[in-house]
């Protein structure tokens, strides 16, 4: 009897705490639970669909140009008028130029090739129209080969930004004195400019100085002082004003060279300009000028 009280003990404790368990136990997990993971991958697909809605795209604009296409454009016409930029290009120009009753006119390729991100490469050839003799006449005037090398690029401010150009310019002038086309001369003429550029004014100003001296043929010593401001305009378009202040130091004479110049970029690789050219001082080179020509930028 004493043994059937115990057992019965044992099952009513065995009993009571199997209870208290249960009332203290937490409820079961779900065997798969279900998880929400949001994604901020700007390429994954929940993010991109949503972009899509929420950014609807304008409509393109009438003008084959957008915005920043024609912002690029023009700066592209601009820089191909700054001969201190990293830009290659190729100008087809039409100068006629006066000087005491005579003309001349010059046809010339003038094109440019960035060899490196530090070296530009510029080639010119000049063919000229001319009855400074009295007479018409037509023949060669000069070729023009001049590497340019960038060794500095410097943030000067939050503004302004600057370029140190050194360079040397050849020309071979022809023999065609007799009929007042060229110099029959070698001439080798370097070259230091420095660029200060501000681009939240798409502006920039060049000051730049060149002396030309000629090694063979007909004796040449001249500096060239230069100064050029070119502002880039809206509808890709720009504008540069070039003065020249030219020092012949062997025929002791000073005269001014002076260029305006209005330009504007049909497309990011064609563009039309055309230029006013006078001269001052009464050894000047020319009295009156005008130009037009074509640009491919590339």
């Amino acid at each position: 009897m004493r043994d059937h009280s115990v057992l019965l003990c044992l099952v009513l404790f065995g009993c009571m705490k199997s209870a208290s368990a249960s009332d203290t136990q937490p409820p079961d997990k779900p065997s798969n639970p279900v998880v929400v993971e949001i994604s901020l991958d700007p390429l994954s697909e929940p993010y991109f669909d949503l972009a899509l809605f929420s950014n609807q795209q304008e409509p393109e604009p009438d003008d084959p140009l957008s915005e920043n296409e024609e912002e690029a454009a023009g700066e592209g016409g601009a820089e191909g008028s700054n001969p201190l930029a990293s830009v290659s290009k190729l100008d087809f120009v039409w100068t006629l130029t006066g000087l005491s009753g005579s003309q001349t006119h010059d046809v010339s390729v003038e094109g440019a090739t960035m060899l490196h991100p530090k070296i530009k490469l510029v080639y010119e050839v000049h063919y000229f129209f001319t009855d400074i003799t009295g007479s018409d006449e037509d023949n060669w005037e000069s070729i023009h080969i001049k590497p340019i090398w960038f060794p500095v690029d410097k943030k000067l401010s939050d503004e302004w930004m600057m370029r140190v150009a050194v360079g040397a310019e050849y020309i071979h002038s022809f023999d065609n004195v007799d009929q007042g086309i060229g110099f029959d001369s070698e001439i080798i003429a370097p070259l230091f400019g420095l660029a200060f550029a501000k681009p939240s004014q798409r502006l920039t100003l060049i000051p730049l100085v060149q002396h030309f001296m000629s090694f063979q043929g007909t004796s040449v010593n001249l500096t060239a002082f230069r100064l050029i401001a070119l502002q880039s305009l809206p509808d890709s378009c720009w504008i540069k004003l070039d003065a020249k202040f030219l020092v012949d130091w062997h025929y002791e004479t000073e005269s001014m060279a002076n260029e305006i110049e209005f330009g504007k970029m049909l497309n990011p690789n064609f563009g039309l300009f055309c230029t006013a050219l006078f001269g001052v001082g009464n050894d000047r080179t020319l009295d009156w000028g005008v130009a037009v020509g074509v640009r491919f930028n590339f």
